[in-house]
């Protein structure tokens, strides 16, 4: 859902948008092909599956990062056009798959630590880039 106004006191931002499982499994794919500089749910795919090559407990750190991300920074009433092009995941996925073999505690308040600093970059007009993913490791 896109930003809506329609009025001279209408509010800022729309209600979170809604997603289907389908939207929502290729936003968090894109999230994972952001990581590695692509885009769309197919590179993400692909990157999923070099990463699961590699290390299936990582590849299942990085998907549960992303997923985490783009889900909590949705709910900001973030433009959908930004999580489906996987903008809103990737640091949570970077996060995720540097701090796994740290534990699961560290590596979920990694992860927490990324989408607070996402989305004070997002709240203050700044792009985030990867500064949540490299001050949160």
């Amino acid at each position: 859902m896109a930003l809506v106004k329609s009025g001279a006191h209408a509010p800022e931002l729309a209600a979170a948008p809604h997603f289907g499982f389908t939207q929502a499994g290729r936003g968090v794919l894109a999230g994972l092909a952001q990581a590695g500089f692509g885009t769309g749910a197919l590179p993400g795919l692909l990157v999923l599956l070099g990463i699961a090559a590699s290390s299936r407990r990582h590849a299942l750190w990085a998907l549960i990062g992303t997923a985490l991300a783009s889900a909590a920074l949705a709910l900001r009433s973030t433009p959908a056009g930004s999580f489906d092009a996987g903008l809103l995941g990737f640091n949570g996925a970077l996060t995720a798959i540097v701090l796994a073999d740290s534990g699961a505690v560290i590596a979920l308040g990694g992860v927490v630590v990324s989408i607070v600093l996402h989305a004070a970059a997002m709240h203050l007009g700044l792009p985030a880039m990867t500064a949540p993913f490299v001050l949160a490791t």
